[in-house]
């Protein structure tokens, strides 16, 4: 056997076997999750989500090439092997023969060709770069549409696909993990419901709805997913229109885990009421504000503006009292004059009208930056409107959030973003779902790098 071949074998069994025994519990199959959302519209085309829910469920509907391991190793998923060549610009992925859509067709080499040139087209920048598919030779201009076809990218057969890189960069499989590299069906993207209703291969898959007057979605296991069925028969979305409705539902147990704002978790985590059912992933995400060039003056420094202009530490203390700044380099007077010198007009923020956090971030942000000479207008705008302006380019400012954790940091590293702080994800959970930190992904389901399943009664 190809050594390449012999080490991805070991390297998934040892990630399964190793994963499992070290578990708090030892994972069994069975029950189904239901989880507060407060979004009734969700959008889970993987090119295009926005919030961490859409993130995570879209996560447990699709799969790429590879996966990660908790270490960031590179496992098999759609590709069952690759080899890389001597000079690492070369990959030649093997696709895995059982690995199939939720509407049983086998993926074939084209699936991965259409999803990767769909991506490349649609996909934001900033979001793109989180990916390797930039990495591509010929990638780029085939974006700009200089190019036709993707010229590092060949279908070998229907089960092989070749990729070749312009130059060697051992980050490239990491990246193809990300959601921009998700594999998609071409025949499911023309419908006019996918983003709705899509097809992909992960462990879960959607079904049918319950009847439940607030079921906004109801995913069930995928019993022919490539690394097996996951630990959940399934998982319920119910929507609440705020955190006080979501928090009375768990109450009641109409649900069984929901998300903590920042804001509200130093009250949970001090009643002992709350804390023995809260679990916490420090760090895994990042708020910043991303920058529409075209709204100042070609020589105004907007970054250096807000980067000396918002007191980082003061939002995280005095609305969070956790969570780390990224760069905390407060200095008023020097943004003060910064801010004449640009010579700036009123800015547009917009924010996604999604929860208290963002809100009072982007409050806090427009008041810190008011006080400087520079006027801001906060705008809270519904999900389509929010993605709608950052297409048409109809805003100055916006507040972002983005699912990477500490050190990936330097993927939104360009002038077009100014990263402010480390964003923490507190989940309320019932004693029955169990949170198991070392489970293998894609056999639970997987919020935010933290993984849960649901114990048998009695067992918790």
């Amino acid at each position: 056997m190809n050594p390449i071949r012999m080490k991805l074998l070991v390297f998934l069994l040892i990630g399964v076997f190793v994963s499992i025994a070290n578990s708090a519990t030892p994972p069994k199959y069975g029950g189904v999750m239901k989880l507060a959302v407060f979004q009734r519209f969700i959008t889970l085309d993987p090119i295009i989500t926005l919030t961490d829910i859409e993130y995570c469920i879209s996560d447990s509907l699709f799969d790429g090439l590879v996966r990660l391991d908790r270490n960031g190793k590179a496992l098999p998923c759609i590709a069952s092997l690759w080899e890389i060549s001597e000079d690492q610009k070369t990959y030649t992925f093997h696709i895995s023969g059982s690995a199939k859509f939720h509407n049983g067709r086998k993926i074939n080499a084209d699936d991965i060709k259409y999803s990767w040139q769909r991506a490349l087209v649609n996909v934001e920048s900033c979001i793109l770069a989180q990916s390797s598919l930039e990495l591509i030779l010929g990638a780029n201009d085939y974006r700009s549409g200089k190019l036709k076809e993707i010229e590092g990218l060949k279908v070998i057969d229907s089960n092989t696909i070749q990729v070749l890189l312009e130059k060697p960069d051992n980050s490239f499989l990491t990246g193809l993990t990300v959601s921009s590299a998700w594999i998609v069906p071409k025949e499911a993207v023309q419908k006019a419901d996918f983003s709705q209703h899509p097809i992909g291969s992960g462990p879960f898959k959607i079904d049918v709805a319950t009847g439940l007057e607030s079921e906004v979605l109801h995913l069930t296991a995928n019993e022919n997913h490539v690394y097996g069925r996951p630990y959940l028969d399934g998982i319920i979305l119910i929507y609440a229109p705020d955190f006080e409705t979501a928090l009375l539902q768990f109450e009641t147990d109409e649900i069984d885990c929901l998300e903590i704002p920042n804001i509200d978790f130093s009250k949970f985590r001090s009643d002992p009421t709350w804390s023995s059912q809260l679990t916490q992933n420090n760090d895994n995400q990042i708020i910043c504000i991303q920058i529409n060039r075209k709204s100042f003056p070609v020589k105004a420094k907007i970054s250096d503006v807000l980067k000396y202009g918002i007191d980082v530490q003061s939002i995280l203390n005095m609305i969070y009292n956790q969570g780390n700044a990224i760069s905390n380099d407060y200095q008023p007077e020097k943004a003060r004059k910064l801010s004449q010198e640009s010579q700036v007009s009123p800015a547009k923020l917009i924010v996604f009208d999604f929860g208290d956090d963002l809100k009072k971030i982007s409050d806090r942000i427009a008041l810190d930056l008011t006080k400087i000479g520079f006027a801001v207008n906060v705008n809270s705008l519904n999900r389509n409107d929010f993605q709608k302006a950052l297409a048409d380019k109809t805003y100055s400012l916006a507040l972002r959030i983005f699912p990477l954790s500490s050190g990936e940091v330097d993927i939104l590293g360009n002038s077009a973003f100014v990263p402010l702080f480390y964003y923490n994800t507190n989940v309320l959970q019932k004693s029955d779902v169990q949170y198991l930190p070392n489970l293998v992904g894609k056999l639970a389901f997987r919020f935010e790098d933290m993984y849960f399943l649901r114990l048998p009664k009695g067992e918790n």
